[in-house]
C-alpha cells in the first residue's frame, strides 16, 4: 500500500527513507544543473554569438521541458522509474536558456 494511505503512526520506516532518497536525488540534480550552467555558460554564450540565439534558446527550452514531461509520465504510469526525471533536471543546466535570453535582451 502507498505510504500516504497509512496513518502517520502506522507508516513503516521505509516510507521516511523513500522521502529522504527523493530529497537527496533532487538536491543532487539541482547541484549538477547549476554546476553545468556555471561550466557551460561561456561556451553556450560564444556559440550563440556565432550561430544566433534562437536555436540555443530553443534547445535550452527543450532540455528544460524534459523533466516536467517525465514527471507527468510518472504520474500517468506508476511503474516508470523516477531516475530519468532527475537526470533530465540535471541536464537542463547544460544550456541555460535564461542566460541566453538575458544576453539577447542586453544586445
Amino acid at each position: 500500500t502507498p505510504c500516504m494511505e497509512l496513518g502517520r503512526d502506522g507508516r513503516p520506516p521505509e516510507c521516511g527513507l523513500g522521502n529522504d532518497d527523493a530529497q537527496n536525488a533532487s538536491a543532487a540534480a539541482s547541484f549538477v544543473s547549476n554546476a553545468l550552467t556555471f561550466v557551460t555558460s561561456g561556451l553556450v554564450g560564444s556559440i550563440s554569438d556565432e550561430r544566433g540565439r534562437r536555436p540555443i534558446m530553443l534547445a535550452g527550452m527543450g532540455l528544460s521541458l524534459l523533466g516536467p514531461a517525465w514527471l507527468v509520465a510518472i504520474q500517468l504510469h506508476e511503474r516508470f522509474d523516477p531516475f530519468p526525471y532527475y537526470l533530465a533536471h540535471a541536464l537542463s543546466g547544460a544550456i541555460s536558456w535564461v542566460a541566453v535570453s538575458l544576453s539577447a535582451m542586453s544586445d
